[in-house]
């Protein structure tokens, strides 16, 4: 009797996976260059408030919501990687919400608002670190891996 022995769907799905998400983790690590780099202009009050403004639209959020919908546009096949992906799509949602209720509260100069949003986006950070945990779980076994801030190549 002959066993039918058929590919694991896991193998080439974490292939294709991780080809997928590379270039946005490649861009999620731009991302939080440009958030430091906002925060430090902030600091060090070398950049006007309408400044900030323009930089966190153009350099923050813009950018995070491009994130986002690339980590939309991934659908992975099985459910192994499904799971951890939707955690990374939710948090990335939450982040590029955080960011654009940080740019509200900082232009109407409401702390409150702001300490809020900044609490949410400490939180998608947590679901994120998870996530990086959670899908490397699944990719190692395949001999791959995802960073969460690549270095350049």
């Amino acid at each position: 009797m002959a066993l039918a022995c058929g590919a694991d769907p896991v193998a080439g799905d974490a292939a294709t996976y991780t080809a997928a998400m590379q270039p946005t983790l490649q861009a999620n690590r731009e991302l939080a260059n440009e958030f430091l780099q906002v925060a430090a202009l902030i600091h060090k009050r070398e950049i006007d408030d309408g400044g900030i403004v323009q930089r966190w639209d153009k350099d923050i959020i813009s950018i995070a919501d491009d994130l986002k919908d690339k980590a939309s546009a991934v659908q992975p096949e099985t459910p192994e990687l499904q799971g951890p992906h939707e955690s990374l799509v939710a948090s990335w949602t939450d982040r590029a919400d955080s960011y654009k209720e940080m740019k509200k509260a900082y232009s109407s100069n409401d702390d409150a608002a702001f300490e809020e949003a900044w609490q949410k986006n400490v939180e998608a950070k947590i679901v994120e670190e998870q996530y990086f945990n959670d899908v490397n779980a699944v990719l190692g076994p395949y001999g791959y891996r995802l960073e969460q801030f690549p270095s350049s190549k």
